[in-house]
Formats: structure tokens, sequence, C-alpha cells
């Protein structure tokens, strides 16, 4: 990373994430993209960006880190091999992340409408079924904005 803000991501394009947790999942591409276990990729990032006195916390937040996962499991990022992550598959923030993915496909407007995209994967506050985004969407949109998504 560079002192603006800027990371270095494949062809010495260099981005800016929107966000903290973006630029997180963008950090752990590149770790991934080494032979690094997704899982192990995230936690190197973590330590990247932390202090020591912040990294416990931000160690026990795990929903970015499944939806880093699930993307790198199911093979939808570059140079990071399918099946790298199985146990992300089963958790709730690898499906919504897998939900967000799909309507992005479906509909590219969504990826400047960040609002409307959690509506749709997370429900409305106060809506039966509604969850609590926990930067899923945030990973997920960092990784395009970078174009490391094979979509």
């Amino acid at each position: 990373m560079t002192k603006t803000g800027h990371i270095n991501v494949q062809g010495g394009l260099y981005v800016q994430p929107d966000t903290k947790v973006g630029g997180i999942a963008i950090r752990a591409h590149a770790i991934a993209a080494r032979g690094v276990s997704p899982t192990d990729a995230w936690i190197e990032s973590l330590e990247e960006t932390y202090s020591s006195s912040q990294l416990q916390n931000q160690l026990q937040h795990s929903c970015p880190k499944w939806a880093f996962g699930v993307l790198c499991n199911q093979g939808v990022l570059r140079d990071v091999p399918a099946g790298s992550c199985e146990a992300s598959d089963r958790t709730r923030s690898g499906e919504f992340t897998l939900r967000a993915l799909e309507l992005i496909r479906e509909d590219r407007s969504l990826l400047v409408d960040k609002r409307e995209l959690k509506r749709r994967v997370f429900g409305s506050p106060g809506s039966p079924g509604y969850r609590t985004p926990n930067h899923e969407v945030e990973v997920l949109l960092g990784l395009w904005q970078a174009e490391l998504l094979l979509v």
C-alpha cells in the first residue's frame, strides 16, 4: 500500500479501495495468489492493516473472512484456485456473498448502488429474515473494483 492509500494490484494498477475492508480483501487476494490459504491470507492482511492492540478484535470478526473465502473457493478470483476454502461454503456470510455476486451479474447497476445491493441480499431492517450486513458486500465490491473477480 502506498502512503496515499492506493494498493498495487496486478500489472502495476493502483486502486484506492472505497472501504478499509475492501483494501484488506485486495491485499488478502495478493497473498492468496502466492499460494497461501485464503484464511491465512486474510489473517496476514489483517496483521498488515491493524496494530497489535486492534488485531484481536478484528480476528474475531469472521464474516468478511468467510466472504473472501467463499469467493476463493468458488474459483471466481483471479490466480486463486477453486476449492481452496471449502469451509466458507457452509457459512451464512458465504451464502450472502454469493447472492450478492449473483445479483451483480444480473444487474451491474448494483455496483454503484451499495444500499440497494445490501437491501436485496440482506432484506430491509425490520422485515422478516433481515440480517445486519457484516462487510460481505464491501469485500465483494473491493475485489470487483480492483478487477480481481472473474465475472
